[in-house]
């Protein structure tokens, strides 16, 4: 019985211990906790590959700078003008009906 005790005690200590300790803006200390299940592991790992992979590093440059041209901004800022003034038409004049019969 004082052993389970007893590894249950190491094991809580050693889970604080694999966290990073970290200083956070304010100068306090946190804890980050890291996790370590398969899945987490194998996702951490395709993301590494996807992000090192030279066509993606490409494509998001060249997106990037798309992104940050002048006619994607012109464009952008015309769209935003259109969909203002359609959604606050000017009002309309109403004109009296004189037809007689």
């Amino acid at each position: 019985m004082t052993n389970h005790a007893n590894d249950t005690q190491e094991n809580k200590s050693q889970s604080v211990s694999n966290g990073e300790s970290l200083v956070g803006s304010t100068g306090e200390s946190t804890v980050q906790h890291v996790d370590n299940r398969p899945e987490a592991v194998a996702q951490r790992k395709r993301n590494a590959k996807v992000n090192k992979n030279t066509v993606a590093t490409q494509l998001k440059s060249k997106q990037n700078t798309v992104n940050n041209s002048p006619q994607v901004k012109e464009t952008a800022q015309l769209q935003a003008t259109a969909d203002n003034a359609s959604a606050n038409p000017p009002p309309t004049q109403k004109s009296e009906n004189n037809i007689t019969l």
